[in-house]
């Protein structure tokens, strides 16, 4: 007997979605006191504005992160989870990254666009991180597949809307290493969920940190800054994974090489 694989009560999709947009929305209209914190870092003065964008960007993250659990915990598998955690970092990032990018478009067609394209995107991360709760269902490997992709891509546009919204390195640096920290581990923890991977995806965040601090002195722009740190954790995960999969033989570096330099090769030159 056939059984039926688990889905998404659509209310629940839509809640989330809705609820993320709204604070995305609340931006133009809401007009919250702007706030100057003045403090001193090894030995740097610091400035930061907590204003409307900076605290509607973390409600939306937050509503994400409680809508992915919430959603999570309805899958029939979840009771034998003992955490959700891994299960909230990229519909979090979805929400930073997308509403870094969408706040800054001039209201408009392309603004109403955006909130579409990231509903759109919001809510096929959530239904992926669902099927990915149980790797035995038939679906897995294509949603895995599609968090990949969608992880890749969200990381790319996070750390992009840190180089605008941070562009001093003092602030960016822990921003990045977060960032890539905790995809890196979450996509590790998608290929072998009996590993931690903390110490991997540490490496790998501390070594986007190290780059990003030297493209804070080259004149690049924040398009080329994001997408040369996403390609440089891109490549060390691949290496990560192929060396945990004893898969790490000549033709495989040869293949993650080739397409590191070409992705390389056109970031510099179109980006």
């Amino acid at each position: 007997m056939e059984t039926t694989a688990p889905t998404i009560e659509p209310r629940k999709l839509s809640t989330l979605a809705a609820l993320v947009l709204l604070a995305y929305g609340l931006v133009r209209v809401v007009p919250l006191p702007s706030t100057a914190i003045r403090l001193a870092l090894f030995g740097v003065a610091l400035e930061i504005d907590l204003n409307a964008t900076l605290v509607l960007l973390l409600l939306a993250a937050s509503l994400a992160v409680a809508g992915a659990d919430w959603i999570i915990r309805s899958h029939p598998q979840a009771a034998a989870l003992q955490l959700t955690v891994e299960h909230w970092i990229i519909p979090g990032l979805a929400a930073v990254a997308l509403g870094g990018i969408i706040i800054r478009l001039p209201y408009g067609a392309g603004f109403w666009l955006g909130l579409a394209l990231a509903a759109i995107l919001l809510v096929a991360v959530v239904q992926a991180e669902f099927i990915a709760v149980d790797r035995q269902d038939p679906r897995f490997e294509w949603a895995a597949i599609s968090l990949r992709a969608l992880a890749w891509l969200l990381l790319a546009g996070g750390l992009f809307a840190i180089r605008l919204g941070a562009p001093r390195a003092i602030l960016s640096l822990p921003l990045v290493f977060a960032a890539v920290t905790a995809v890196t581990w979450r996509l590790l923890r998608l290929d072998e969920p009996a590993s931690s991977a903390w110490l991997d995806a540490g490496l790998v965040g501390l070594a986007a940190l190290q780059v990003d601090w030297g493209l804070h002195y080259w004149p690049a722009t924040p398009v080329r800054h994001a997408l040369l740190l996403g390609l440089l954790a891109y490549v060390m995960v691949a290496l990560i994974v192929a060396y945990r999969q004893r898969s790490l033989g000549r033709m495989r570096l040869i293949e993650i090489g080739a397409v590191g330099a070409l992705a390389l090769l056109a970031i510099l030159l179109l980006a």
